[in-house]
């Protein structure tokens, strides 16, 4: 088995749970190499109706299941289907895309819930601070006649 980026499946829950041969199974060589090893069978049962396959033919295909020329797969793919870039899209990759733009969000919200927990606290502490002041206001204003009230 040979190691290069299209050997090994690339996902956030690969190098955690994954096996290395788990991880082959689901790469791009795999996959390719397995149509390749289809193409075969299908030559072969092909010849057996009479076609006219050759046995050099079969031999050649045979010889080049591994050899994957994955940049002339890019160009081809993109003149037959009219896409852009050779890439595959795993529904753990967009669900896991998706959360982290959840988690961006509630990032967001929490930062500004801790802003508006500081203001509130700062109010309070104003309050408080209203409230001490005009309390010794009176202190002092009923110190001077040496009364104070009951509630006080």
């Amino acid at each position: 088995m040979m190691d290069n980026k299209y050997t090994t499946y690339t996902n956030p829950l690969t190098d955690r749970y994954c096996s290395k041969d788990m991880s082959y199974i689901f790469s791009p060589q795999f996959k390719f190499s397995t149509w390749r090893k289809l193409w075969v069978a299908l030559a072969e049962g092909e010849k057996e109706l009479g076609i006219n396959i050759t046995e050099e033919q079969l031999d050649e295909l045979r010889n080049n299941i591994d050899n994957i020329n994955f940049d002339e797969a890019r160009k081809i793919e993109k003149e037959v289907y009219n896409t852009e870039e050779f890439n595959h899209s795993w529904l753990t990759d967009e669900v896991s895309d998706l959360y982290s733009e959840d988690r961006e969000t509630a990032h967001i919200y929490s930062v500004f819930a801790l802003i508006a927990i500081a203001i509130s606290c700062l109010g309070l502490f104003g309050l408080s601070l209203f409230d001490i002041r005009q309390r010794l206001h009176h202190a002092i204003d009923f110190a001077q006649f040496d009364t104070l009230p009951a509630n006080f």
